[in-house]
């Protein structure tokens, strides 16, 4: 049997790569193309099941995109058929609890499969876009194990704890969905969602149906925005109350802005001082810049710290910053106690009485500027020379710091002793 020819490009390369791979294959689509498309694979992938054959694990590669309503399945050869287990292999598209078992040869079931056929939705959906939010120190099996799906839906839901807080065009993306998608995919990805065990996944005909109710309504709807694959703002849903952002000059939801920032643990309501800068912006590079004395780098603080250095200068008395965050962590030998301190702290101590300069750390260069302050006063107070009365013939001391003042004032040095000095005036 002949098959026929496959064409397009990969779905990989395509869609999941985001902005950048639809604006290089399908740069004139919008959001009711992507529908189209999502609701062409997913009928595809229901008369499959219709046949008793499963993907097993979703290769996205092995999808090929020519247009909406013309998709090719390749590899099929690695697709689960009765009880052979499948033979491809992929981390993004595995169930949770099968990543916990750390299982590699499997037979998938059927609820198994609606996990996939949900990844795989929603990263249609959201072009490229993966479910969960790696978060600290977390790699994407963590992630999937833990269903630190960030997006929530409602006043009930939330986001997963410890899941980063998408931002910029996620968000909004995500605030396009209808509000069915986006409960399905919350209570799919979400650890406590009521689909997200075992048993309780929705089925391709769910989505199937979502997709089209969207499709549907981005059809009849008039505005513009949200048939744009990355709208550049939310919903204007008539309850919002929108502010120009006066960086980029975008509208956006006030709540969409930052409205404090912490001061040496002084929070500061900058929304009330005027400053109206979108949560985007706050991340962007600002004008103002500064140079380490360390290493000679210009940096470019960020939107959110130049306000930062802007409040802390007028209200805290900061000083211009001097040194780069990689020099602080720099460290160097103290030339007096022999410890390691940042490099940022080193001072240059001269010491004028034996013509020597050091680096000490900071700890130091204080007790060695009071130790020298003890030694120039005793200095000052022990003879420098001593001189014969020309008057009495007696010798008699002149101080080192009697000589510096003579000399700074350009006077000569006494030639009789104190005691002719008091009898001759």
């Amino acid at each position: 049997m002949f098959q026929p020819l496959g064409g397009g490009g990969q779905l990989t390369r395509s869609i999941f790569n985001g902005a950048t791979g639809l604006s290089q294959f399908f740069p004139q689509w919008n959001k009711i193309d992507l529908c189209v498309l999502t609701v062409t694979i997913l009928d595809k992938i229901q008369k499959m099941h219709d046949l008793g054959l499963l993907f097993g694990c979703i290769n996205p590669a092995s999808i090929y995109i020519a247009g909406t309503q013309d998709v090719y399945f390749v590899d099929t050869d690695s697709w689960q058929v009765e009880g052979y287990p499948a033979l491809s292999h992929n981390q993004t598209f595995t169930p949770p609890e099968l990543l916990r078992d750390n299982k590699t040869l499997l037979i998938y079931t059927m609820d198994q499969e609606n996990y996939q056929i949900a990844v795989l939705a929603f990263m249609l959906m959201m072009p490229g876009k993966f479910p969960y939010t790696k978060g600290k120190n977390a790699d994407e099996r963590d992630s999937i194990i833990d269903m630190a799906f960030p997006f929530s839906v409602g006043g009930g839901m939330r986001r997963s704890r410890d899941a980063e807080r998408p931002s910029g065009i996620w968000r909004i993306v995500w605030d396009h969905l209808p509000y069915q998608m986006c409960d399905g995919f919350y209570n799919t990805f979400h650890s406590n969602g009521k689909y997200a065990q075992p048993g309780y996944r929705l089925d391709t005909t769910k989505w199937i149906k979502m997709t089209k109710d969207f499709n549907d309504t981005l059809m009849t709807s008039n505005g513009a925005g949200s048939r744009s694959m990355f709208p550049r703002t939310f919903r204007r849903d008539g309850k919002r109350v929108f502010v120009r952002c006066k960086i980029c000059g975008q509208e956006h939801p006030d709540y969409y802005f930052i409205h404090s920032i912490h001061v040496q643990q002084e929070k500061i309501d900058i929304w009330e001082r005027g400053y109206r800068i979108c949560l985007p912006c706050a991340s962007d590079q600002s004008n103002m810049s500064f140079r380490c004395e360390c290493c000679g780098r210009q940096f470019y603080y960020t939107n959110r710290t130049k306000v930062l250095h802007e409040i802390g200068k007028s209200d805290f008395d900061f000083k211009k910053q001097r040194w780069c965050k990689d020099c602080k962590k720099r460290t160097i030998k103290c030339g007096h106690c022999g410890q390691e301190v940042p490099i940022y702290q080193m001072r240059e101590f001269e010491d004028r009485l034996r013509n020597l300069r050091t680096s000490v750390c900071g700890n130091c260069f204080k007790e060695l500027i009071e130790k020298s302050k003890q030694e120039k006063e005793a200095w000052k107070n022990s003879v420098g020379r001593w001189v014969s009365c020309r008057s009495c013939g007696r010798s008699f001391s002149i101080t080192n710091g009697e000589i510096e003042y003579f000399s700074r004032k350009g006077y000569n040095l006494p030639t009789r002793c104190p005691n002719c000095r008091k009898k001759r005036y």
